[in-house]
């Protein structure tokens, strides 16, 4: 048996999911943008050690 819902409730499923994507993206990227900064890091430290072993 097939329950048919309001449009209401379709429209609040949709929004709920909608939400839900966009905070998911923005954690993510949040992810990635920390990733980046490590790895900025990183290299930044590589590069001002590697310029003291040549001194």
């Amino acid at each position: 048996m097939i329950k048919e819902y309001p449009e209401t409730d379709l429209q609040q499923f949709r929004l709920g999911i909608h939400k839900e994507t966009i905070q998911f993206i923005k954690i993510h990227n949040e992810y990635r943008v920390h990733t980046i900064l490590h790895f900025s890091t990183n290299l930044i430290s590589f590069v001002i050690l590697s310029g003291y072993s040549f001194w």
